[in-house]
């Protein structure tokens, strides 16, 4: 069956930074319901498409944002840094730019779970819902997944790689991945702080996927106060797009039973 997409034109978003940035966004605007909003996060190399089976699917109900992050998508690539702290600060300015009521809910795949972790950690008073796609606690990803983002390999031959072979694979420049890898996500210690995020969590794991494999999934829920597992059959890692009817039933039974659950 076709998925069918709501008519979504991407905007441009001032962020002030450091450095300054120009963020593209797709918006499906306010809303006078009052659910929260939903705020997608991608992983390293995604893009803001990915999310529009969920905008579709929510935005009769939800205001619904997905943004290409920093050096991804249609967003430039800056000097940087690409610390988690600019990370969040970009998510932070860009909820304060767009006017966006809070606490909201993210949803988040693969590492920007790890993005949508530390958020939540560090600024509760935002998120009252946490759904968490394809992420774990420890990922597996695979040789090519290395050599891009961690390898000492030069930039612009990575980069001649990725244009040449995967750019429909991988959404931003080999040097903006690796940096944040590098500079980010590899030194992130928030596993060790996971009993700190008090939002309900919905962890959603491929029965198929050895990037995010469901023992790994289970083992961060396990770890986590308010956590609970769903385990999604005959799909891989990027679950709500090979699978996103399913997926977008179980968000949303989630956010129904945890509407009232968390107050920041």
């Amino acid at each position: 069956m076709s998925q069918q997409f709501c008519d979504v034109t991407p905007l441009t978003v001032a962020l002030p930074g450091p450095p300054p940035l120009t963020m593209s966004v797709l918006d499906t605007a306010a809303t006078r319901d009052s659910r929260p909003t939903l705020l997608c996060i991608h992983g390293v190399g995604g893009v803001k498409e990915q999310w529009l089976p969920q905008l579709s699917y929510f935005a009769q109900g939800h205001r619904v944002i997905a943004p290409d992050m920093r050096g991804h998508g249609a967003t430039p690539a800056t000097a940087g840094p690409y610390s988690m702290q600019r990370i969040t600060d970009d998510l932070r300015q860009l909820i304060d730019a767009r006017q966006v009521r809070t606490p909201l809910a993210l949803l988040a795949h693969s590492y920007g779970g790890v993005i949508a972790l530390e958020l939540a950690r560090s600024h509760p008073e935002l998120v009252s819902q946490i759904v968490l796609i394809g992420v774990a606690a420890r990922f597996n990803y695979g040789l090519l997944f290395k050599l891009a983002t961690m390898a000492p390999v030069p930039g612009w031959l990575l980069e001649w790689g990725r244009q040449r072979f995967f750019s429909r694979r991988f959404h931003a420049p080999a040097p903006v991945m690796r940096s944040l890898m590098a500079q980010a996500l590899l030194p992130w210690r928030g596993w060790e702080q996971l009993a700190e995020i008090q939002q309900p969590v919905l962890a959603i794991a491929g029965k198929l996927d050895v990037v995010a494999p469901p023992q790994a999934v289970a083992k961060m829920v396990r770890e986590l106060p308010n956590a609970r597992l769903r385990v999604v059959l005959r799909v891989k890692h990027k679950i709500h797009l090979q699978r996103p009817n399913a997926t977008n039933r179980i968000i949303q039974r989630f956010l129904e039973e945890t509407a009232t659950e968390h107050k920041p």
